[in-house]
């Protein structure tokens, strides 16, 4: 269990958090910098430069590997970019057809959200933080919070809060949200998916 949360912790600093991974390249390199400024030995020389061609190479690495958690967070940025436009369409073609969003399936989950963004304006729609937990290769669910702005003729709401538990699918080389789910929180006035979707 130790072992597997630092292989996950490696895993996100290799490849999910460049800045943090360019850093530690950059003090390294100083240190070494510094060791070899004192020592002046081959080996000390050969360290140093080893970490001065590594350090850039890590840091383009880490950029170009996008890794199953970073692409379910997309996955949730476009769906709340989608929400903001009000663009149910953009919304469904993140669903998979085994869509269970408490009890609705992917048509009648579509059909409330088209009414709902017709009838409704969100406005400066944030989400996060984002706890991603993956089962396996082919799994994995998203934990997030959202705040945004509800405007309507009955309601106006400037922070309006709320936090969803979304549930993803590989299928081939694309993740597929199966399952969306309400968490209720004390700050949130959503309790059920299916009561705010009526």
């Amino acid at each position: 269990m130790l072992i597997d949360g630092y292989c996950r912790m490696a895993e996100r600093l290799l490849f999910e958090r460049p800045v943090a991974l360019g850093l530690l390249g950059c003090a390294v390199v100083l240190t070494l910098l510094v060791v070899w400024r004192r020592r002046r030995t081959r080996g000390t020389a050969r360290w140093l430069i080893g970490a001065a061609v590594s350090w850039p190479l890590s840091v383009l690495l880490s950029v170009a590997v996008v890794t199953p958690r970073e692409r379910i967070i997309q996955h949730c940025l476009d769906m709340a970019r989608s929400v903001e436009a009000g663009d149910a369409a953009a919304i469904a073609r993140h669903l998979d057809d085994a869509l269970d969003a408490e009890g609705l399936n992917r048509a009648v989950f579509v059909e409330r959200v088209e009414t709902t963004l017709s009838n409704v304006r969100f406005e400066n729609v944030r989400v996060g933080p984002f706890d991603v937990v993956l089962d396996g290769a082919s799994k994995g669910v998203a934990l997030l919070g959202a705040i945004c702005g509800v405007r309507s003729t009955e309601i106006v709401h400037d922070r309006f809060v709320s936090r969803w538990r979304i549930t993803f699918v590989r299928r081939g080389d694309e993740w597929r949200v199966v399952g969306v789910e309400v968490v209720p929180t004390p700050l949130s006035p959503i309790r059920s998916l299916r009561r705010h979707l009526d």
